[in-house]
């Protein structure tokens, strides 16, 4: 028999402490017992009646909140958990990646060799140079240190790869080196 008997040692110890024996622990009652209570459900009338306020303001103050209490049932730290997840939800839909152009990269590049960890001030005034948002700006930064670290260094765009060794100077100088498949810049 599965059943616990009341003289098992489980029963007993279940007893002494003022609890049911195992039989009798449902998921419901070990939830009650540790604190949580049972994962709200909501309806689609509730869910309609939370979206139409979240459609409005997605930040709704106290009184609003109890509001929809009244009209959908729910109580309202679920209302609230609700609204903080979904808001959650949609601005990860929003994030949108940040196209960075050759010229602001250009211009990225060389401020980075001459300070690879800038102020903040520093780094407002370079969002403002190259036209972006002062995050994406913080956030290239990081990330070219990190492929530095790496030894992925890109530091230098297309137009100042000649400045990685002080004494090379571009071939295009000098057409003479240039194979003669490769077309020759005119001067």
């Amino acid at each position: 028999d599965p059943t616990v008997q009341p003289s098992s040692p489980a029963a007993v110890s279940c007893e002494c402490r003022g609890l049911p024996p195992a039989a009798a622990l449902t998921p419901a009652l070990l939830q009650q017992q540790q604190g949580k209570r049972p994962r709200t459900r909501i309806t689609d009338d509730q869910l309609r009646v939370l979206r139409q306020y979240f459609d409005i303001n997605n930040s709704p103050n106290e009184e609003q909140i109890k509001e929809m209490a009244d009209k959908s049932g729910l109580p309202q730290k679920v209302i609230k958990h609700w609204f903080r997840n979904t808001l959650f939800k949609e601005r990860q839909h929003i994030k949108v990646e940040t196209t960075i152009t050759p010229e602001q990269l250009e211009v990225l590049y060389q401020k980075y060799l001459l300070d690879s960890n800038p102020t903040r001030n520093m780094l407002d005034h370079i969002a403002r140079e190259v036209g972006l948002k002062k995050r994406v700006v913080q956030v290239w930064f990081q990330n070219t240190r990190a492929r530095e670290r790496k030894g992925q260094f890109r530091a230098l765009g297309p137009a100042q790869a000649h400045r990685r060794c002080p004494e090379a100077v571009p071939i295009h100088q000098f057409p003479q080196l240039l194979p003669p498949q490769l077309p020759q810049k005119t001067q």
